[in-house]
């Protein structure tokens, strides 16, 4: 039996994404307000959203098996 990741982690995990990828095209085209590497931390940023993004869609949170189970991470809630 697979459990998957909520569709609204994976629907974060991109709106993040685009929203990283969004400012550091921003920033090439902000001459005024340029920092050198802040440009690269939002592309470096964006690119892992869509890693994670990929990855939490291609592999499930917990997979059970006949007598043995599989967490791929532990979701913590307060």
């Amino acid at each position: 039996m697979k459990i998957n990741h909520s569709k609204k982690r994976l629907y974060a995990n991109l709106i993040s994404g685009l929203l990283f990828i969004t400012l550091w095209i921003l920033t090439l085209f902000s001459k005024e307000y340029f920092i050198f590497w802040s440009g690269f931390v939002y592309l470096i940023l964006g690119i892992y959203h869509f890693s994670h993004l990929n990855y939490d869609s291609k592999n499930q949170y917990l997979l059970i098996k006949q007598k043995h189970s599989k967490i791929q991470a532990i979701r913590v809630k307060d």
